[in-house]
């Protein structure tokens, strides 16, 4: 009891706290649920078949998270930053990485032809 569940009731699906657990005229588990928000249980009970998915855990602060990414510092951070540290990884990177090599690579052929250092 106080468990949390999603359960499909006609079109559409109902989140609410277990109140209790009974059976059904079968002899099958039911469950007596009600909304957080409401005075009373909900009429009818809630079948196993009917649950389609159990609140298990909540992970503080990742709903703050959610909410940066759609702002716009959020996106530049969690979209264009990325994007722009791949381009230089792989494209700026080498590219410098190239004029460095022939810059030293010239310095180097410059000094065995004068003999100076």
């Amino acid at each position: 009891m106080g468990d949390i569940i999603c359960f499909h009731s006609g079109d559409v699906y109902v989140t609410h706290r277990i109140k209790e657990i009974t059976t059904d005229e079968e002899g099958n588990a039911a469950y007596i649920t009600q909304g957080d928000a409401n005075n009373a249980p909900d009429q009818g009970m809630v079948s196993a078949d009917q649950i389609v998915g159990v609140y298990k855990t909540h992970w503080v602060g990742l709903g703050g998270v959610f909410m940066m990414i759609q702002s716009p510092v959020g996106i530049i951070v969690f979209f264009a930053l990325p994007i722009i540290l791949v381009l230089f990884i792989f494209i700026i990177g080498p590219l410098i990485g190239d004029a460095l090599a022939r810059r030293a690579q010239k310095n180097a052929d410059g000094v065995g032809r004068d003999g100076q250092s």
